[in-house]
């Protein structure tokens, strides 16, 4: 077995699931974020 093929193989597996994991939690951040502004200028509107 190649070990530098393997090391790679296993950076890109990781890059993909850690990429998948940033973009979950941007877009749940992003989410909340505009829950709160939603709910900010509900609160400012009444």
């Amino acid at each position: 077995m190649d070990y530098r093929l393997k090391v790679r193989d296993s950076l890109k597996y990781l890059e993909e699931n850690l990429g998948g994991w940033r973009g979950q939690m941007l877009s749940k951040v992003s989410f909340e974020l505009n829950r709160v502004m939603i709910s900010s200028a509900g609160v400012i509107a009444v």
